[in-house]
């Protein structure tokens, strides 16, 4: 009887693990807690031994069908005006990368890659896990109608006042553009996960209104938006990442938004 494994996340770190396991004889099972594949997620760079890993596992060419095509990433003033440019490159050295693509857009390639061959269980999650609360920074991530005139092929980063930030990435592809709140500080309550979305839409609508450049947008499409989420930016130091047969992967292990989100969950020594 073939070996058997539990991965907890159909994500992207748990089925690319699914796919090598399975390669190598695992009967493998994947439990989701949420009822159906994730669609939602901010964009992110596949560059470097993740490339490699993509090409390895036969999907760069779906990979790059699904890219976001960004030309790179402008940082603005408040009235808009580009004050700086990083142009993609396509050796991967600079802020954007030659491979760009949603998050959703790379779970769906890695799930329709595994999906006949692993069991998948969705709606469900493991009991009794325990979160460790360490962190000051907190973003929100979602989509806001895309803007022909505005939305080109570069992204925006604007730093106002207060530790805040907001990043506009437009997918002139799919007419679609990424949104996302950053603060750092204290101005979050603890309790944040208790709030319900439109409660939590308010918190970040009275932390950005006063912030400038394209707050006034990005406020007013958070609302419309159905894929708002929130989360702490924060990182558990643990001594392993194993014990016995159990083990962590990807961002449960260690990650914590590295320097250019290179995707953690397919990079190995």
């Amino acid at each position: 009887m073939p070996p058997t494994v539990l991965i907890t996340g159909a994500g992207i770190a748990g089925p690319v693990l699914a796919f090598w396991l399975q390669r190598a004889g695992f009967t493998v099972t994947v439990v989701e807690r949420s009822a159906v594949p994730r669609t939602t997620g901010q964009q992110i760079d596949v560059r470097g031994a993740a490339l490699s890993i993509v090409g390895r596992m036969g999907l760069e060419g779906a990979v790059r069908a699904r890219t976001v095509k960004e030309q790179g990433i402008a940082a603005v003033d408040g009235a808009g005006r580009r004050v700086a440019e990083f142009a993609a490159r396509a050796d991967g050295s600079g802020f954007t990368a030659d491979v760009e693509i949603l998050r959703g857009e790379l779970a769906a390639v890695v799930y329709e890659a595994t999906r006949e061959r692993v069991e998948y269980v969705w709606g469900e999650c493991v009991a009794g896990v325990e979160e460790v609360e360490d962190g000051v920074v907190h973003m929100a991530f979602f989509t806001i109608p895309f803007d022909e005139e505005k939305d080109t092929g570069w992204a925006t980063w604007y730093n106002a006042p207060g530790g805040r930030l907001i990043f506009i990435r437009p997918d002139v592809e799919r007419k679609r553009t990424g949104a996302y709140f950053g603060i750092c500080g204290s101005d979050v309550p603890k309790d944040y996960l208790k709030l319900s979305v439109p409660e939590q839409q308010a918190m970040w609508e009275g932390l950005f209104k006063d912030a400038g450049g394209e707050a006034e947008r990005v406020i007013k499409g958070m609302y419309a938006a159905d894929d708002f989420y929130m989360q702490q930016i924060a990182q558990t130091k643990m001594a392993q990442w194993s014990k016995g047969r159990v083990v962590l992967l990807g961002d449960s292990a260690e990650e914590l938004l590295q320097g250019m989100l290179i995707l953690p969950s397919m990079i190995s020594d």
